[in-house]
């Protein structure tokens, strides 16, 4: 009868061990979190610039036609790389489709959008989006002329993704995925007419590659 008892009592003990364990262990399965060039995690309420690992400037917007002094002046504006070495670019928000989430993870879907104060030109303009798709049109480039927030707008939904495997290399690729993981294109560059404009691509050779660096200037927030 004792061994009987003990049997039982080793038998619970071993299965009160083994559900406390799943509770307490994290959740390998669990994305990655998205980091700043510093390894600090990236959340949803802070901008951030998109800084290439080498060559050009970092992510901006342009009018259409390599300047911002043109007298052909047309909203939305086209998603580019600067061509000036030292130029950051503009920040971006980062905002999940769970509008809850404010850690960045790799693979969730997000909007895009430009940091902008809102007395300049065309300042609703700020959302990325993949224009004329599903199209004929090749490549297709990215424009700001995007909807935030609204799910049945799959062409303004971006993913985050590491570049490489190296734990301390945080540089990272867009992905754009409307249909699931089955089925995700690298978002690169395109040069026409002098601009690097940032399009789909289908070679992994010509995927943008870049770093988040955190904006610290002070300014009016649009979130």
């Amino acid at each position: 009868m004792k061994i009987v008892i003990l049997f039982s009592f080793l038998h619970l003990l071993i299965a009160f061990s083994s559900c406390n364990a799943r509770i307490t262990t994290p959740n390998q399965l669990l994305p990655p979190l998205v980091r700043d060039n510093q390894g600090e995690i990236l959340t949803s309420d802070s901008r951030y610039f998109m800084l290439p690992g080498a060559g050009g400037g970092g992510v901006t917007r342009d009018l259409g036609n390599g300047t911002e002094t043109s007298s052909n002046f047309v909203c939305p504006f086209q998603v580019v790389q600067s061509r000036k070495d030292l130029d950051p670019g503009m920040p971006v928000f980062l905002k999940p489709r769970n509008n809850q989430v404010k850690k960045i993870s790799e693979s969730t879907s997000l909007n895009i959008k430009f940091y902008l104060n809102p007395t300049f030109a065309c300042a609703d303009n700020l959302v990325w989006m993949v224009e004329g798709f599903p199209g004929t049109q090749s490549p297709f480039f990215l424009s700001t002329n995007g909807v935030e927030g609204d799910p049945l707008q799959m062409t303004s939904w971006f993913q985050v993704k590491k570049f490489n495997d190296h734990p301390t290399d945080y540089s990272y690729k867009l992905v754009f995925c409307p249909w699931g993981e089955s089925f995700c294109s690298d978002i690169g560059i395109e040069v026409v007419d002098r601009q690097r404009r940032l399009a789909l691509t289908l070679n992994p050779n010509n995927t943008y590659r870049f770093v988040f660096v955190k904006d610290t200037s002070h300014g009016m927030s649009i979130i």
